[in-house]
Formats: C-alpha cells, sequence, structure tokens
C-alpha cells in the first residue's frame, strides 16, 4: 500500500514539473513573439499612409505619399510650409536646384532655394496609377514651384492688383445691366404669355389642349430666367476670380467643374437611351394589347360577340381589371430599364410606394373583387335556359 502511494505521489509531482516547464516555454515562445507583431503592425501602419498635397498660393506643388524616418505625408506637408514661411525675403530670388539624397535605403530628390532647404521627393512618391516616373515627377514639380515663386511676385505687383480691381468692377456692372435687362425682358414675356394662356382659357367654354401647352410655356419661361440669371452669376464668379494671382487656380477649378458636370450629364443621356427606348418599346407594345383588350369587351358588351363566362353586363368590370393588370405587368418589365432604378434612392422610393399601395389596397382589392363577382354572377340569376349550362359551368 505505501508502494502504491509513494508511485503514485511521484507520478503527480512528474506531472506538475512538466506542465510548469510547458507553461514557461509557451511564455519565453510569446515573448519573443511579441516584438516581431509589434514590428509588423508598425510597418503594416507605415504602409497605409493617407497622401497630403502640399499647396502654396492656391496651386498644387507636390502630393506626398510615402513616409519618411516615421514621419507622415501630412506632417512632410506641415515641415515644408513652415520652412517656406521662415525663409527671408532675399531668397526668393535665388535658384532653385533639385539634389539627389540618400537616408538608409530611401533614395529621393531635396529641393533647395538658395542655401535653404525646402522638402524632398522620395521615391516612393511617385503616383503608381498615373505610371509616372521620378524624374518625370521631379521635374513636374521643380516646374511647379517656380509658378509658386512667379504668382508670389505677382501678390506683391500692385499695378497687376489695380487690374485686377477694374475688370473685378467692370464685370460687376456688365452683369448688373444683363441681370436687369434679362429680368424686365423675361418678366414681360412672361407676362404676355399668361394674358394669350388667359385668353385661350376664355374663349374655350372646356379645357383646351392649347392651355394646358400655355401653361407649360410659361414655367418653362420661369425656369429658364432662373437658370439664366444663375449662368451669368457663375461666370461672373469665374471671371472675377481669374483676374486675381491668388484666385486664379479657383476660377479654372469652377470652369473644369462645370464642364465635368456638362460632360456627366452629356454622358447620362447618352447612356440612358438604349434604356429609354426599351421602355417605350415596352409600354407602346402594352398600349397596343390594352387596345385589343377594349376592343374584345366592346364586341362583347354590344353582344357582337358570345364566349362562356363573358356576359355583357360584365364586360366594363372585366376590362377595367385585365387593364390593370396588363399595364401593371407592362410596368414591372420595364423598372430595370429605367435610369437611376439600380441606385439606392430609387430603391427605397419603390418599397416605400410598394408598402403604401399593398397596405391602402386590402380593403379596395376585396370591394373590387367582390363587386366583380357580383357583376358576373347577377345575370346568372337573370339567365334563360340558352344560357343556364354556361351559369352552371361559372
Amino acid at each position: 500500500m505505501n508502494r502504491i502511494i509513494k508511485t503514485l505521489a511521484s507520478s503527480f509531482a512528474g506531472a506538475l514539473l512538466s506542465f510548469a516547464a510547458a507553461t514557461a516555454g509557451a511564455a519565453t515562445d510569446s515573448a519573443a513573439a511579441a516584438p516581431a507583431l509589434v514590428a509588423a503592425a508598425a510597418g503594416a501602419a507605415q504602409e497605409k499612409v493617407d497622401p497630403a498635397t502640399l499647396r502654396l498660393v492656391n496651386r498644387d506643388v507636390v502630393t506626398f505619399r510615402a513616409a519618411l524616418s516615421g514621419v507622415t505625408p501630412e506632417q512632410r506637408v506641415e515641415r515644408a510650409r513652415a520652412r517656406i514661411r521662415a525663409l527671408p525675403p532675399a531668397a526668393l530670388n535665388e535658384p532653385i536646384r533639385a539634389m539627389p539624397a540618400t537616408l538608409g535605403e530611401t533614395r529621393g530628390v531635396q529641393f533647395v532655394l538658395g542655401d535653404f532647404l525646402l522638402f524632398a521627393v522620395l521615391e516612393g512618391d511617385v503616383d503608381a496609377e498615373n505610371r509616372q516616373g521620378f524624374d518625370a515627377l521631379v521635374k513636374q514639380t521643380q516646374a511647379r514651384l517656380e509658378e509658386v515663386r512667379t504668382a508670389w511676385h505677382q501678390l506683391n505687383d500692385r499695378p497687376l492688383l489695380i487690374q485686377g480691381l477694374v475688370k473685378a468692377l467692370v464685370a460687376t456692372v456688365v452683369l448688373a445691366l444683363l441681370v436687369v435687362g434679362l429680368h424686365r425682358g423675361a418678366g414681360r414675356l412672361v407676362s404676355w404669355m399668361e394674358k394669350k394662356r388667359d385668353i385661350i382659357a376664355a374663349v374655350h367654354p372646356f379645357v383646351d389642349w392649347r392651355e394646358f401647352l400655355a401653361r407649360l410655356a410659361v414655367s418653362s419661361m420661369q425656369i429658364f430666367r432662373w437658370l439664366a440669371l444663375i449662368a451669368l452669376g457663375y461666370a461672373w464668379l469665374t471671371y472675377v476670380l481669374s483676374s486675381f494671382v491668388l484666385t486664379a487656380p479657383i476660377a479654372g477649378t469652377l470652369g473644369h467643374w462645370l464642364w465635368d458636370r456638362v460632360v456627366w450629364l452629356g454622358d447620362g443621356v447618352v447612356a440612358s437611351l438604349p434604356g429609354l427606348a426599351t421602355v417605350f418599346i415596352v409600354l407602346a407594345f402594352t398600349r397596343a394589347m390594352v387596345g385589343v383588350v377594349r376592343y374584345f369587351f366592346d364586341a362583347v358588351q354590344r353582344d357582337r360577340m358570345r364566349l362562356p363566362m363573358f356576359h355583357p353586363e360584365t364586360a366594363t368590370a372585366s376590362r377595367r381589371i385585365v387593364t390593370l393588370i396588363a399595364w401593371a405587368l407592362g410596368i414591372a418589365v420595364a423598372y430595370p430599364y429605367l435610369p437611376g432604378s439600380n441606385s439606392e434612392a430609387f430603391k427605397g422610393l419603390s418599397v416605400l410606394f410598394g408598402l403604401m399601395i399593398t397596405l391602402g389596397s386590402a380593403g379596395l382589392v376585396t370591394q373590387a373583387m367582390g363587386g366583380w363577382s357580383s357583376s358576373t354572377r347577377a345575370p346568372c340569376a337573370r339567365a334563360t335556359s340558352s344560357t343556364s349550362t354556361a351559369c352552371r359551368a361559372w
């Protein structure tokens, strides 16, 4: 018995020693792996940096995309701005030089104004998507720096500033004259069109289609007047901003933005033409089918056609139900081809309208089916012997 107890005790002690050794080994491995994980995380953080653009006098100079010795692109932009702000006025006329430099494994070019360092451009700052080479980036950056220096000198040119003020004043006077003339001319034209519309409405006792066209023309003229005023204001703002050196790049941005919107609208219209053509074909075919259905039920109603389960008394109600189903199917088929039908806003509105129709049409559908059933059974109550067979089948 004592021997068994000693054996069990020694086995339990050995198990404890083995568990302690395994725990210590795991802790050692975790401690050794921790620096590697931290280094990998730091490397990933360095790789995923947001680019930052250095802008001087409202002009883009260079976009930093790589970190330099732990300094992010945003910090590189702030340091470059601080160095440029600290430049003495006498250094602005010094030549701009691009000097190759190496920091460890990082290669790049330092831009120096005289003896003052401005910033450095690295090989990691190259835009890989545009397939731009590093030498091309260096030349582009140096040319932009020269443009910034020229703009800086022009900012201190008083005659050029006075010339810009005169241009802005003349443009403002021209804008005021055009706005007043356009407002008065469009107002008189709208008043004349409204009088013509009222005359058309007074001559005809019933609503005439020319009255609708007149109302549409009046509304379109009012919209055109406001669009013309907005266009004049936009042109005036672009011209005034382009008259000054500091805001000239903003004017160029406004012009490009407007042209991009026009091109975007044109591309959208051209891209939507096949879908609109498909919608037109589907709706035209649906209209033709509805015409055939109307002709069929009119023939049944006038007793020109006799078929089982179709009666002249129920032809009107049946025609309306079948027409509604046909148009619903036509719209369902044409819906995917509508421009913008794949957008989230369009889908949300479709779901909202569908929910409203579902909630509001439950009682309406019940009443319609009940009325249709009553109208179809009414003739059977007055059925003769010749139609009793059809009524029993119905």
